[in-house]
């Protein structure tokens, strides 16, 4: 039977491990009051039965206060699933690794629980707290990892984070994780070999229920393998949209009747402005295309692709390329295959102008696009520039550069480029003859 003590402790804990959520996400808040209810229901029924089988009755009380971590957890990864509809396309699988990496909330629930366990049960009560201990530290160790790979997304995430992260998100290891940690825990406290299995098994079952919900968040966005050998590139995320699989080459007849039967309209091709006045011009709403082309393919059978795209109201392109030697799984889904986007409308007037040269590097009309300011930047290319090369270059200054940065890059159409008769949209034009 708990002192009064014990039961001041087991809610002290629950209370100061709720707070951080109970504070900042509203919508959990049902669930953390829930944890020191239940921590005074624990108490009063405690006193009333007795302790024949204490390794039941522990069990059942980690149960208990485990039960709010439990949902708390499952209603992030239904949140996450929702989430991934609203976030925009090209940012979609920054959005599946975030709203992923959002458990702080049930490792604050799982860790109370456990020292609410201990305080209301005693030492013996050891191995089923050790188990509420696992599960939050399992979700925490997914949820670091995948606040660090945030961080390096845009920077070729290194190897070792990738694959500690393929091996987080397996709900086996973690089950393996958790009865390891509890079988040890148990042979200390507790001499009978059923209870230690019955306790592993609990742990288990646990831990492997708070692994990160990556796998489920990702499983609801459209991320197929492509099957076009690509441009290889560090891993990187990928974007999302309409896609154009072109492992035969590029083809804009393809590409037409992909498009009609995705039930696009044809409408005259015009390089027209397409502005948002609440959004700044990179972040319009605009349907986009997932084009995975060999790296051969020509600037001017991009260019021909650009145009049915604009014909068909897709005003972003997302340029695949392919990163090779990452673990098979989820990541290799979200990672393996970067792209970096292309915008087929006009770009604002304070844009920076730059035009690609055969031998891959830029020279741009006036001031380099600093990385500090990152201005919105469109992009010409020669004649003989490859989407390969082209991919290069863009992820040199979209992404992955610590000196240059652009926000959003516009691609213009033929006539625009240094052998095209000219536009007044795209200033600052050079051409052979100049």
């Amino acid at each position: 039977m708990p002192s009064l003590y014990r039961v001041a402790i087991a809610l002290l804990a629950t209370v100061v491990g709720g707070a951080p959520t109970f504070i900042t996400s509203p919508i959990d808040r049902p669930l953390v009051l829930g944890l020191p209810i239940i921590v005074v229901s624990l108490a009063y029924l405690l006193t009333r039965i007795g302790d024949r089988r204490p390794v039941t009755i522990d069990l059942v009380c980690a149960t208990l206060l485990a039960a709010p971590g439990i949902a708390c957890h499952s209603w992030l990864s239904l949140r996450g699933s929702d989430a991934t509809n609203w976030s925009f396309p090209e940012v979609r699988v920054l959005g599946v690794i975030e709203q992923s990496g959002a458990g702080a909330a049930t490792i604050g629930i799982l860790w109370s629980g456990a020292i609410a366990l201990l305080a209301l049960r005693g030492r013996r009560s050891l191995p089923s707290a050790v188990a509420l201990f696992a599960g939050g530290a399992w979700l925490g160790l997914g949820t670091l990892l995948l606040k660090q790979l945030v961080y390096v997304l845009y920077h070729s995430p290194p190897q070792a984070l990738i694959y500690a992260l393929a091996a987080v998100n397996q709900w086996q290891i973690g089950a393996l994780f958790g009865a390891l940690l509890v079988w040890t825990a148990a042979a200390r406290v507790q001499p009978s070999l059923g209870a230690r299995i019955a306790l592993a098994v609990f742990a288990a079952i646990l831990t492997a229920a708070c692994t990160v919900p990556v796998v489920a968040i990702a499983h609801m966005v459209d991320l197929a393998p492509l099957q076009t050998e690509l441009q290889q590139t560090p891993p990187g995320p990928r974007g999302v949209g309409i896609v154009y699989d072109a492992p035969e080459g590029a083809s804009a007849e393809a590409l037409t009747i992909l498009l009609q039967v995705r039930g696009q309209s044809t409408k005259p091709d015009t390089w027209t402005p397409n502005r948002d006045r609440k959004l700044p011009w990179h972040r319009a709403l605009r349907l986009g295309l997932v084009v995975a082309v060999p790296p051969s393919t020509t600037r001017a059978d991009l260019d021909a692709l650009a145009r049915v795209a604009r014909q068909h109201g897709a005003l972003r392109i997302e340029l695949s390329t392919r990163a090779t030697g990452l673990p098979p799984g989820v990541m290799n889904t979200l990672l393996g295959w970067p792209t970096v986007g292309l915008l087929l409308d006009p770009p604002p007037e304070d844009t920076v102008w730059g035009t690609l040269l055969s031998d891959g590097t830029i020279r741009w009309d006036d001031a380099v696009p600093a990385f500090d300011t990152a201005p919105h930047c469109a992009l010409r290319a020669e004649a003989t520039v490859s989407v390969g090369m082209l991919s290069t270059a863009l992820f040199d200054i979209a992404r992955a550069s610590r000196t240059l940065r652009c926000r959003g890059i516009a691609w213009p159409p033929p006539r625009c480029h240094p052998e095209g008769a000219g536009d007044p949209l795209c200033p600052g034009m050079t051409t052979d003859a100049d």
